[in-house]
């Protein structure tokens, strides 16, 4: 798996397929995952225990938010450094500057539009990391692989 993209977002699951995972299917090797709530998504990286490459993750869920996902996967030493864009159609400022603090990657008003999908994947996209018993944490704070996406 050269990339898994997770998208976090319950109106992506409706309807026909998502901009998100449309823009990331251009991407060769790719593999973009959609879950509805943020709950689900960590179990999904716990179950995988994988880095992915990228999160897309809505600001307004049900029970935890966008926010307290965030927080969640910065907790998680393994997860601390996966990038994570925030989206969002009606944010308060101090929710953009908040999301921000928590070590989101950049912001992404809906509605969404292909090129700032791809320009956010070419800027903060990087290589998947599968995760195995005695994996040092350490050895994922180099540099991010963007040239491939």
């Amino acid at each position: 798996m050269q990339k898994f993209f997770l998208v976090i977002d319950p109106e992506q699951s409706l309807g026909d397929p998502p901009l998100v995972q449309q823009a990331i299917a251009a991407i060769p090797g790719a593999e973009v995952v959609l879950v509805p709530d943020a709950e689900s998504a960590i179990d999904l990286l716990e179950e995988r225990r994988v880095v992915p490459s990228m999160v897309f993750c809505n600001l307004e869920l049900a029970g935890m938010s966008g926010l307290d996902f965030l927080g969640a996967i910065r907790r998680r030493r393994w997860l601390e450094r996966t990038p994570v864009a925030i989206m969002s159609n009606a944010a308060s400022d101090r929710q953009v500057v908040q999301s921000y603090r928590l070590g989101a990657c950049t912001f992404l008003a809906k509605p969404l539009r292909a090129f700032e999908i791809r320009e956010a994947i070419r800027e903060f996209g990087s290589a998947a990391v599968p995760m195995r018993s005695g994996t040092l944490v350490g050895s994922l704070s180099g540099g991010r692989d963007a040239s491939a996406a």
